[in-house]
């Protein structure tokens, strides 16, 4: 990789979840093809670096997007610009920048939206879902929380065997088991962290959530929409069921990497 008049872009692994925290603070509906390229490639490479124009490619966007999204990251102070010459000897180009993503307890978090524009928002998203033929359900409290009757699906012991333990945030694992053919080797993968066990619970919730919508759902709109009907599900529903508590910014963060994980991550059975 040449690093030759171009941004450099620096992510070493124990700053990871920095980009995650970004990608839950950033409206840029961009943001999220910007941060799985920028982890992959920074995963890839020996020395945890990559370029701007290697994240363009891979994601698809442009260059300026690319720029504009590493500006956001320094602004926030989850990113800091410095001088490539600093850190690599052979770049003698002063114009050549390196943007060096922070490790969690190094990077500040991001300013929270005010109460005010989180009920807009909602209600602006409710009113999209309606448009779009989705229909709502009203939020569950914590008391109707408690009662609700749980669904899960079993997950297959090879499947469960791979999730990363507790709360950990890895970007792959991997198991050896033997079989008829001998030895193989099973594997996960995901660019915002592997499913772990606590996205298991949230995996779990939902299935009790969609069950609840289902059987709540007015007729016609299963008569209409049939296989393709679309089930919103609600962070603030999922905390009530898996912590028993209102919900809270640091909780919803949590519950919104949990979902990244399960949806991102990608199981090879040799």
């Amino acid at each position: 990789m040449s690093k030759a008049n171009t941004t450099l872009v620096i992510c070493p692994q124990e700053a990871s979840p920095t980009l995650w925290l970004y990608l839950q603070s950033s409206r840029a509906h961009t943001a999220e093809k910007f941060v799985a390229a920028t982890l992959a490639l920074c995963n890839e490479s020996d020395e945890d670096h990559t370029t701007a124009q290697a994240i363009s490619d891979k994601a698809g966007i442009s260059i300026e997007v690319v720029r504009a999204r590493l500006r956001d990251l320094t602004k926030k102070g989850l990113a800091v610009s410095e001088k490539a010459r600093t850190r690599f000897t052979d770049i003698k180009d002063h114009r050549t920048n390196c943007i060096v993503i922070s490790s969690p307890k190094k990077a500040e978090p991001p300013l929270p939206t005010s109460q005010r524009s989180n009920r807009n928002k909602h209600k602006q998203t409710v009113d999209n879902l309606e448009r779009g033929g989705i229909h709502d359900l009203e939020r569950i409290d914590k008391e109707s929380a408690k009662e609700l009757q749980a669904y899960q699906l079993p997950t297959p012991e090879e499947v469960k065997r791979l999730f990363a333990p507790g709360n950990a945030q890895r970007r792959s694992t991997s198991v050896t088991v033997r079989s008829k053919l001998g030895l193989k080797k099973n594997s996960a993968v995901s660019a915002y962290g592997v499913i772990n066990s606590y996205d298991s619970i949230v995996l779990n919730a939902w299935q009790t959530l969609t069950m609840r919508y289902v059987s709540r759902l007015p007729a016609h709109y299963v008569t209409k929409y049939g296989k393709d009907l679309s089930i919103p599900i609600w962070t603030d529903d999922v905390i009530r069921i898996t912590a028993g508590i209102e919900p809270r910014t640091p909780q919803r963060k949590k519950v919104s990497m949990a979902c990244l994980r399960i949806k991102h991550t990608d199981f090879s059975y040799m």
